[in-house]
């Protein structure tokens, strides 16, 4: 028995803790658009698809935020990894689009730092068309919006430092 126990015991995976970060949504430089892209994966969809850079593209906006809350997406498409990936088309259509934006930035947020973008992400698998449009916002995102012009924070628990190596 104590053989079983000293063998269960020193297997045993280090604990991962966490701990709460503040975040909140962040306003964008003068004559600057940012467009958030939220994973959206539930219900384990296939869709994907660069539809927002397209719009864009096609708007010629001269200086696009991009906001990603998956990290390895985000690597993918601002060509900050070498590692061959399932989905090469889609990132190379989207590396090409994002090419005829002449400034932009690509960067991570987490998905609690952006209520309104999470929100209709989630609206969105419900749905049966492939394209929203809305001309105004819905009262549910106003009310969000108006959050995010405040600066409102809010908790997401992250892996403490010494939980990476």
């Amino acid at each position: 028995m104590a053989l079983n126990y000293h063998y269960c015991a020193s297997r045993a995976k280090p604990m991962r803790t966490k701990s709460p970060i503040n975040v909140r949504w962040n306003k964008l430089e003068m004559n600057w658009y940012k467009l958030n892209i939220d994973e959206s994966a539930m219900g384990n969809s296939s869709k994907a698809g660069g539809g927002a850079l397209k719009i864009c593209s096609s708007l010629n906006l001269l200086a696009v935020e991009i906001e990603l809350d998956v990290k390895v997406v985000m690597d993918w498409v601002s060509g900050n990894t070498t590692k061959i990936i399932a989905h090469f088309a889609l990132i190379s259509d989207c590396r090409q689009l994002m090419g005829q934006i002449p400034n932009q930035k690509v960067k991570h947020y987490y998905r609690e730092a952006n209520q309104c973008t999470n929100k209709l992400a989630k609206m969105v698998t419900t749905q049966q068309q492939d394209f929203l449009l809305f001309s105004n916002p819905l009262l549910d995102i106003m009310l969000l919006m108006l959050y995010d012009s405040a600066g409102v924070c809010y908790e997401r628990l992250c892996l403490n430092s010494s939980n990476l190596s």
